[in-house]
């Protein structure tokens, strides 16, 4: 722990090193988003110089602690990530082929370095009321991407093709291919899509809500192109919260939602709709049929190894030559984030990844009333809705997998700076040290 004001000798590290390395130090810590940024593209690409990234980032968590005296502010998540960490190098040792496991660690690794980015680089005011037009600024982009870069010929509900076929095609992958699947990139804006409407609905200025509206409209946009059931699902979750928040009369959308399902259930038929949805006939049915197979067979890994898992991002090897279902093929994942995290790490990483959510979710229910800015709280929000349209959607499918699970680590980190930023929580936790993690 740092030592008090009036203490000749200091451990903090910060004291140990001379002025210009501590100014040098903390240059380098206050731009750590950039430096993860640098990093991204080493970590999400993985080869040899996958280890530069990951040595960026050591060198911006060493520059954070000279120059403020403790890794991290204390965001609650500390404990579930060093568990999360550490049964994933326990998924890359239980892999049947590590080098394929590779991605996956660099992957998580770079998440949650995002992650305590986010949540250590905003301390002051003048900071705080800049994140939210960073992320409006990020809704636009994420929308264009999406634009310039899904390969629209995979779509699978309805075909349009004088729609999609002017849609353009300026991005792809090393392969010469569109660079985003459709149903991925539906999930990702589901996860982002709550913030910007938040702001729109919650935030205040002119300038910012306008943009918020046109950041949302855009998003939606390109959800709907995509087709994502999954992501308009997590989507409906999400902006539920939201909603509740704007106006509490809208919790009300929840029974009167859940009276209509049942009430259309009623019409169409119960065993019908059975048929309909076990039916291999049809897109809907073949979705359905596909996932309890998918499922089955993933929790038949599960049982078979609770503890370690199969390994990360072993689902395609593992289920098509060891656990084959009656209508599979290689299937990518087990389009579950719940089973997928546990197939990669064990149950011990499903409890890390629940234990994260459920601490930081604890600690912004405290610190949300001591906020008082209102494009702030309604960042806030946002952040949660968006996690929760991430969690929502991942019932269904998931991102995990992809370079797109940054997302959820983006809104953690959101989440845990703005938790901090809000002060502590009485008179007796502000003469502690709030921020003194070593």
């Amino acid at each position: 722990m740092t030592a008090g004001p009036g203490t000749e000798h200091s451990t903090t590290p910060g004291r140990a090193v001379p002025q210009r390395a501590r100014s040098l130090a903390a240059w380098v810590a206050a731009r750590e988003l950039w430096w993860v940024a640098l990093a991204t593209p080493l970590l999400l690409l993985p080869g040899l110089w996958s280890w530069l990234g990951l040595g960026i980032i050591g060198l911006a968590w060493l520059c954070r602690w000279i120059a403020k005296g403790r890794l991290t502010v204390e965001t609650g998540a500390e404990w579930p990530t060093v568990l999360l960490l550490s049964m994933a190098l326990v998924g890359l040792q239980a892999s049947v082929e590590p080098p394929s496991s590779l991605p996956a660690l660099w992957r998580l690794v770079l998440g949650i370095a995002w992650f305590y980015a986010v949540a250590n680089v905003w301390p002051g005011a003048s900071r705080l009321r800049r994140l939210p037009w960073m992320w409006l600024a990020c809704s636009l982009g994420l929308a264009l991407l999406t634009l310039l870069g899904t390969d629209w010929q995979a779509v699978r509900l309805f075909r349009l093709p004088p729609l999609y076929q002017r849609l353009p095609h300026l991005l792809s992958d090393l392969a010469d291919q569109a660079a985003f699947h459709p149903r991925i990139m539906g999930m990702a804006l589901a996860a982002w899509l709550p913030v910007p409407a938040s702001l729109w609905l919650l935030g205040t200025g002119r300038r910012l809500r306008g943009l918020a509206a046109i950041s949302t409209l855009s998003m939606l946009g390109m959800l709907l192109l995509t087709q994502s059931l999954q992501g308009l699902a997590g989507l409906l979750l999400g902006l539920f919260a939201v909603a509740v928040m704007w106006r509490r009369r809208c919790a009300w959308f929840l029974p009167v939602g859940l009276g209509a399902l049942l009430a259309s259930v009623g019409l169409y038929g119960p065993a019908r709709l059975a048929n309909t949805l076990l039916s291999p006939a049809n897109p809907l049915g073949v979705a359905v049929t596909l996932r309890w197979d998918m499922w089955g067979r993933a929790l038949a890994m599960l049982r078979d190894m609770p503890y370690t898992g199969i390994g990360l991002d072993q689902f395609p090897l593992v289920q098509s030559h060891f656990y084959p279902g009656v209508m599979l093929g290689p299937e990518p994942h087990a389009h579950n984030v719940v089973l997928q995290v546990a197939l990669d790490m064990g149950l011990p990483g499903l409890f890390a990844l629940l234990w994260l959510l459920a601490a930081l979710g604890w600690v912004a229910w405290r610190a949300y009333p001591r906020c008082h800015n209102a494009n702030t709280r309604a960042l806030w929000v946002g952040a949660l809705g968006g996690t929760l349209s991430y969690m929502g959607s991942g019932l269904l499918d998931t991102v995990w997998t992809a370079k797109a699970s940054l997302v959820l680590w983006w809104l953690l980190g959101t989440i845990a700076a703005l938790s901090d930023a809000a002060g502590p929580r009485d008179a007796t936790d502000a003469a502690g040290p709030r921020s003194a993690l070593m």
